[in-house]
């Protein structure tokens, strides 16, 4: 047997209009020739229904917005909602509408629809009987309620003049036709994905708009590891929208979003392109998206891939890339600095009494090295996390002539690791630590401490060590 499909807003658009349609229609029956001139010049907004469902999308930017306390608005056009009856009914729904009413001598020649703050939806119609032009309008209220929208004619307005569907359903034509309340209220439960729930719906300004917050759960995945985060965040520019959400993600899921939220406030086109990022890292989780509210997701995310496997691949592999790129810098980096030749003068890095610079630690690698970090823009510093230091090199208050030549003064005896004090892919401030041969430590700081770190006038220091518990 086939499965009855769900009503949907395109079935609650349709069934108004053949219901109320008919209703006036014989209502209007036995007066039909003594305003068939009025009806005939009555101005109606129609609307060439496959032009509006074919026109291309405006795009996400158009269609999205986002506010402080992580909600998300979807905004739809008529052209947006043409689109949706099309697809829900097929294109040749009015044809086979048409061949339904021709027993009554009935035509449906045309459909408009407006959406305004004043009326909600409203129904332009445009029918023939017996050569005669019908024409008349019908207001609907939209409104959501416990995951449900529902869609229900308010008026039929006729050459101006305004009958409530209360007075019609309470008429006895009404109850000649068997006509009853529940037969022109529909209801549709959409499919969320990006949405926790839909908290409120507007119509207005040519525009039907539905916010709620946004939902985390989809995010949930056991494929990329921490580390591998923490490298793409530092390294991989094409996932610098993703990075930061996933990170947070791990350990708060409800406050994931706010490393993302400045940037979507201000463009809202950005929430594709970190999409596409997810969807790149982990494909399978976009498979069955467009089957969703009849493809409506292609209205809004225009550039939506069927298939993600392949920039997957290639992510992949630029993550491998990264991962020997770290190692090979911190190899050369902790090479230098665990000798013996290098000291700190009032205030300046030096190598064999020569200033110190990216240049000359990386020397031949200074070109390789700066595909994957901003090094112009980048300082040499020394990092400190642990108490007790890092045994490759020599400690810090060895190197120095005196205090005031570095941003903190050092503890006695413990050895700081060299860093670099960097903005990562993700546009967020890093210290990136040599701690010896090959090994690193990626640091996510605050911009407060990387701006003093930064500005200093001395060579930086950066003391993360947590404070000691208070036993008092």
């Amino acid at each position: 047997m086939r499965k009855k499909k769900k009503k949907t807003f395109g079935h609650v658009l349709f069934s108004v209009i053949g219901w109320m349609f008919l209703a006036v229609i014989l209502a209007l029956a036995a007066a039909i020739f003594l305003i068939r001139d009025k009806l005939a010049k009555e101005p109606l907004v129609l609307d060439d229904i496959r032009t509006c469902a074919e026109t291309a999308s405006t795009g996400s930017a158009d269609h999205l917005s986002f506010d402080a306390d992580a909600n998300m608005t979807l905004v739809f056009d008529k052209n947006d909602l043409w689109y949706f009856l099309l697809h829900y009914y097929g294109e040749n729904w009015i044809e086979e509408k048409n061949e339904s009413l021709s027993a009554i001598h009935l035509r449906l020649t045309g459909l408009g629809l407006e959406l305004t703050e004043e009326d909600g939806i409203v129904l332009d119609v445009e029918a023939e009987l017996f050569r005669s032009r019908l024409a008349f309008r019908v207001p609907c209220r939209m409104t959501f309620s416990d995951g449900t929208l529902t869609v229900r004619p308010v008026d039929v307005v006729i050459l101006g003049h305004a009958v409530s569907v209360n007075r019609l359903l309470s008429s006895r034509l009404a109850g000649i036709l068997q006509i009853k309340k529940e037969d022109l209220l529909f209801t549709y439960t959409p499919e969320l994905t990006f949405l926790e729930s839909i908290d409120s719906v507007h119509i207005g300004n040519g525009t039907a708009s539905f916010k709620g917050r946004l939902a985390t759960g989809w995010l949930e995945q056991s494929v990329i590891s921490r580390s591998r985060i923490t490298v793409m965040r530092l390294m991989q520019e094409n996932c610098r929208y993703i990075g930061p959400v996933l990170d947070r993600y791990l350990s708060d899921p409800s406050g994931c979003y706010e490393p993302l939220l400045p940037v979507l406030m201000a463009e809202p086109g950005v929430f594709t392109e970190f999409l596409n990022e997810y969807y790149t890292l982990i494909p399978s989780a976009s498979r069955g998206l467009t089957d969703k509210n009849e493809g409506m997701l292609r209205r809004w995310y225009p550039d939506f891939q069927d298939d993600f496997t392949a920039d997957s691949f290639q992510v992949r592999e630029e993550y491998e890339i990264c991962f020997k790129i770290l190692k090979s810098i911190s190899s050369r980096a902790s090479t230098l600095f665990s000798g013996r030749s290098l000291t700190v003068r009032k205030g300046q890095l030096l190598y064999k009494n020569n200033p110190l610079s990216l240049e000359s630690v990386f020397s031949e690698y200074y070109g390789t090295y700066s595909a994957y970090f901003d090094l112009e823009n980048t300082r040499l510093c020394f990092y400190l996390r642990f108490p007790y230091g890092y045994p490759a090199y020599t400690p810090l208050s060895k190197l120095i002539d005196e205090e005031s030549s570095v941003s903190s003064p050092p503890e006695k005896s413990i050895s700081y690791a060299p860093s670099l004090l960097l903005r990562g892919a993700d546009g967020f401030p890093y210290l990136l630590a040599f701690t010896g041969k090959d090994e690193y430590e990626i640091q996510e700081i605050d911009e407060a401490l990387y701006f003093a770190l930064h500005s200093s006038e001395v060579v930086p220091v950066a003391d993360l060590r947590e404070p000691e518990p208070d036993e008092s």
